[in-house]
């Protein structure tokens, strides 16, 4: 207590703290805090900012509490951006309420420092977390409630005697995602350990009156126990282990119930045998296995329930996008007629425009044989129709919307792609017979021939520029 500096109010620490820091972390340093140091302490030193309905302080800078004595730390309603650590510290009261911290959490605390009070509520945890308390001085109360770790939670170094004061409980309603491992601690009092663990429980070197253990959710890694000393009563209840294995330790008893192993490793199955309150009965592990079978199905079913619920929603969304759409579709088409018909105008008054145009929508400018292929026959159906209807003094076919004279109209539209003549199909009455064509019919033809041959040269070099790429 001598080589730290007294700090009694929050202003005098601003002011220490504007001496010695950057911008991007604050680092607080043998001092020893007479007052109760708590969120509005926080965000008035950094300055931190309010985000979101939920009017959560953003803290985006990395705080580091080396050798300091704490009255009480009291964290609400604060989001860390950045790193959060305390080492070699005494706090007489920690407490963690709806906080998020996005990276690390540690306490390191050695020699005889400790904390006496670590209560931990409504809060959330993105990385690992470690709590390596000193096993020289006795921790009071260690409780975690309505909690989500993300990564593995490591405690360390629990000590307590008295068995009236002290309660070490990881409650109903905390979710570790990953594992859980308690070790190095003498803990001759109550423990009770019942939340969702989707890893490992791992208790190592643990000394211990009284551990129980409970859960109503299966947990789908391994238990293991190792070097531990287990004097009086060690509970399983409602939980499930593909692995139970524990090694080097001394349990004398052990009680289950709705208990289930896949397997047992090393000394287990000793330990468990020579149990004298080891229930085992098959009747209540079928059971179990049962519930436990139900359980996992409903999550399952629950699982494709919402699938499709979500499937449903994007369907009925895209629906409501098509109908949205399609008055703009249409908008967009007449847009992109009209720009075809102005650009057509516009090119007529320029040579190189002129052909400009007619290379950009015969074959794109060489790049597409397929565009070729359109051009030539909406050309040819074009005039198909004027010759049909304008160029002769009676008609070769008359639409009738049947398929009865089909054959007729496929040779004549034949006829007139047949620019080079290869079919050689003659016929007085033909597209190709002058004597069946007026003068205005005669014309057309003559037209027709320029661009269906200019669409089909078009077609067959981009189609060889295409091939040569």
């Amino acid at each position: 207590m001598n080589n730290k500096r007294v700090v009694t109010s929050v202003k005098e620490l601003k002011t220490i703290i504007k001496k010695t820091q950057n911008s991007s972390v604050i680092k607080i340093k043998n001092l020893s805090l007479k007052f109760p140091f708590t969120s509005d302490c926080f965000t008035e030193i950094q300055g931190a900012y309010i985000k979101g309905n939920k009017r959560k302080s953003v803290i985006d800078r990395q705080f580091k509490f080396e050798n300091v004595d704490f009255l009480s730390l009291e964290l609400y309603n604060l989001k860390f951006k950045k790193r959060f650590l305390i080492s070699s510290s005494t706090i007489y009261n920690l407490w963690i309420n709806h906080c998020m911290f996005c990276n690390s959490f540690s306490i390191m605390n050695f020699e005889a420092a400790a904390v006496s009070k670590l209560e931990i509520k409504n809060s959330y945890f993105k990385k690992d977390v470690i709590v390596k308390l000193s096993n020289q001085t006795q921790i009071n109360v260690l409780s975690v409630e309505g909690t989500h770790f993300k990564g593995d939670v490591c405690i360390s170094g629990v000590n307590t005697v008295s068995k009236e004061d002290f309660a070490f409980y990881i409650a109903e309603g905390t979710k570790i995602d990953g594992s859980l491992t308690i070790c190095n601690s003498t803990i001759f009092s109550n423990t009770k350990i019942s939340c969702i663990i989707k890893n490992n429980l791992q208790l190592e070197n643990i000394n211990s009156n009284v551990l129980k253990y409970f859960s109503k959710y299966a947990i789908s890694g391994n238990l293991n126990i190792f070097k531990s000393k287990i004097c009086k009563l060690f509970s399983l209840k409602n939980c499930a282990f593909n692995i139970v294995g524990i090694s080097d330790s001394i349990i004398s008893d052990i009680s289950e119930d709705n208990f289930y192993y896949t397997v047992l490793t090393e000394d287990t199955a000793r330990i468990f045998s020579s149990s004298p309150t080891m229930v085992s009965d098959p009747i209540k592990k079928e059971k179990y296995l049962a519930e436990l079978f139900d359980r996992k199905l409903k999550d399952n079913i629950k699982e494709t329930i919402l699938s499709i619920i979500h499937h449903l929603n994007k369907k009925n969304n895209f629906k409501r996008y098509k109908q949205n759409i399609k008055p703009s579709y249409w908008k967009r088409s007449l847009k992109n007629i009209k720009l075809f018909l102005l650009s057509f105008i516009t090119s007529l008054g320029s040579g190189n425009k002129f052909i400009l145009f007619f290379n950009k929508y015969s074959n794109n400018f060489n790049r597409s044989w397929f565009r070729g292929i359109v051009f030539t026959n909406i050309v040819a159906i074009i005039c198909f129709f004027l010759i049909n209807y304008f160029g002769t003094n009676e008609p070769f076919f008359c639409i009738d919307w049947t398929f009865s004279g089909f054959s007729d109209v496929l040779r004549e539209y034949i006829r007139l792609l047949d620019v080079f003549g290869i079919t050689n199909l003659e016929d007085k009455k033909g597209i190709n017979s002058e004597t069946a064509l007026n003068g205005i019919g005669t014309a057309l033809l003559f037209v027709a021939r320029i661009f269906i041959s200019y669409g089909c040269w078009q077609t067959i070099y981009a189609f060889y520029k295409f091939q040569k790429h």
